[in-house]
């Protein structure tokens, strides 16, 4: 999706006034940016690129108007363009405040389809309206004279062309968006995946830590120790190396609970637990609880 483009540009933009043409393409290209900021679902991307938007749009209307001031200087034509200019960003501003019911993406859409509708318009129609006409001034036509064949100029095959890419703009940028409705649909239902594969891993790695480990003392259970005990014997024989069991029995320990109950005994049971957590440093040092008062330690690399 990174070449996302809902506003391609092509020659039927052109104005031939390269610093207009140069700054339209910057905007569509801003443009372009706005739509792949969805993709995203960035905020805080989507409010810093519609800042660029605003602010490039705002210096492109004054570079532009300095132009045509210069050609048609208290003209209708200007007053006409300078009205549409200024309706721009309080369009934009309206849709962006409009629907607080909607989030934020969906607004940017909205403001995008104007944009695009508007842009498209615009440059089309407006735009290169002007530019016929300071062609036809800079070729010696008197002032009416000029309008007139700029207006004539755009009344014919070019209107239907003008129409023509207006249609096939506002289909393609449709199509689209409704593709970065989809890529985004698609990416939160695979980020919910990995999040629900994430917490079924931590559920399978806990509910496997507690298949073999006393509840008691926290120790390995009898089931961990008889995989363990095969493990570091297959593997001492394989090594060549010799590996230790210890087997610890706690002497009179139903004394302790026939004398000081079953919680001293559990206590007592605790201890020695940790006593024997604390003998295992190395990497390949087990301490078990195999039951009862039954616990051992396995040694490897001795």
């Amino acid at each position: 999706m990174d070449k996302l483009e809902v506003f391609p540009w092509n020659k039927n933009f052109e104005t031939g006034i390269d610093r207009i043409d140069d700054q339209h393409k910057i905007l569509i290209s801003i443009l372009n940016k706005l739509a792949l900021t969805l993709t995203y679902n960035n905020p805080i991307e989507i409010n810093r690129v519609f800042k660029q938007l605003i602010e490039y749009a705002e210096f492109h209307f004054e570079s532009e108007e300095e132009i045509w001031i210069e050609y048609l200087h208290n003209d209708s034509w200007l007053s006409s363009h300078q009205l549409s200019h200024s309706s721009f960003l309080p369009k934009i501003f309206e849709l962006k405040n409009q629907d607080r019911g909607k989030n934020q993406s969906e607004i940017i859409e909205s403001i995008i389809l104007f944009l695009i509708r508007w842009l498209a318009f615009h440059i089309l129609d407006n735009d290169k309206r002007m530019a016929f006409f300071i062609e036809n001034m800079q070729k010696g036509m008197a002032f009416d004279e000029a309008k007139i064949s700029a207006d004539r100029k755009m009344s014919g095959s070019i209107r239907g062309l003008i129409e023509t890419v207006l249609t096939m703009y506002d289909s393609l940028s449709s199509r689209t968006l409704a593709l970065v409705r989809e890529s985004n649909q698609r990416k939160r239902m695979e980020q919910e995946l990995k999040i629900a594969n994430k917490q079924l891993r931590q559920a399978n790695a806990r509910l496997e830590s507690l298949s073999i480990t006393d509840d008691l003392t926290g120790l390995s259970n009898r089931r961990h120790f008889n995989n363990v005990f095969a493990l570091e014997i297959k593997r001492a024989r394989r090594e060549k190396t010799s590996a230790a069991l210890l087997i610890i029995d706690i002497d009179f320990f139903k004394k302790i609970n026939d004398n000081y109950g079953h919680s001293m005994g559990d206590k007592t049971l605790i201890k020695v637990g940790q006593a024997l957590k604390k003998l295992c440093k190395r990497p390949g040092d087990y301490a078990f609880r195999l039951g009862g008062e039954e616990f051992c330690v396995i040694a490897s690399n001795m």
